[in-house]
């Protein structure tokens, strides 16, 4: 197959550098499993786009397939180690941090994490969670996004469980954003000074201003308005990501561009 116009890539070059896209992935991935199913070593190796993304050269494609690791994506999977490293050595600059800190001060320190489920966010969650720094930390998820949903999470990444210090708030189900028509005008006011209230009698440093839509909208009545007016059919997500898987084989991009991002969809 020629995903480079011809060109030659070296061994330890990385793909995606020079050129791969998501669709070309989908399109290797589907070549590489085709030559497994030819000299019957399909079985038992079900490959998937986390593979071909976390080793994107060659020769690091070539140890994966000649040693069977890594093919459904856990084992043996070096960009966990590494990431693994990482938390490790930031979790003991953390630690040296706290060491700093005055244990005299009597100011609690509150920490507010969006979206605290999430692959990313939940290593953030552990870190404030270990934190003897931190008093309390106040974790705004969507719908769904409760306790019951973040254990699974923490217990699944073996990170830290105790959320005795943590309270979780559903915010996501009312929505108050604002027009993108408008919002450029809101936008521009703001950085006007004359538009800023001052606070320099009150020893502030900086203005925050949070924008909100004064109609609130729910995303149960918006939804359902949108699957009464456009007549769509509400399908299941695991069925709505076979249909996409499908798309991605017919190479129907343009029709539907989220086959573009099936990789994530998949991990999700």
């Amino acid at each position: 197959m020629n995903f480079f116009n011809g060109g030659q890539i070296e061994v330890d070059e990385n793909v995606f550098g020079r050129g791969m896209d998501s669709l070309q992935a989908m399109k290797l991935l589907r070549f590489v499993t085709a030559s497994l199913r030819e000299v019957g070593k399909e079985q038992g190796c079900k490959l998937t786009p986390r593979a071909i993304y976390q080793r994107p050269t060659a020769s690091a494609m070539a140890k994966m397939l000649m040693q069977g690791e890594g093919v459904g994506g856990e084992e043996g999977d070096d960009s966990l180690g590494q990431m693994q490293r990482l938390l490790n050595d930031y979790t003991r600059r953390i630690d040296r941090m706290e060491k700093q800190v005055d244990k005299k001060s009597s100011s609690r320190n509150v920490g507010v994490l969006t979206g605290s489920t999430g692959s990313l966010s939940s290593y953030f969650l552990d870190a404030l969670i270990r934190s003897s720094a931190v008093d309390k930390v106040v974790c705004l998820n969507g719908s769904g996004g409760d306790s019951q949903k973040q254990l699974k999470t923490m217990q699944s990444r073996g990170l830290c469980q105790d959320f005795s210090r943590v309270e979780f708030l559903g915010v996501m189900d009312c929505m108050d954003w604002i027009p993108v028509d408008v919002q450029g005008e809101v936008l521009v006011e703001a950085v006007v000074p004359s538009h800023l209230p001052s606070h320099k009698d009150e020893g502030r440093s900086c203005n925050v201003l949070h924008f909100v839509n004064p109609r609130k909208s729910y995303c149960e009545d918006v939804v359902g308005s949108l699957i009464e007016k456009s007549g769509m059919k509400v399908v299941p997500c695991a069925e709505w990501l076979r249909e996409l898987v499908k798309a991605a084989e017919r190479e129907d991009v343009e029709r539907v561009p989220a086959v573009k991002l099936i990789g994530f969809f998949q991990e999700i």
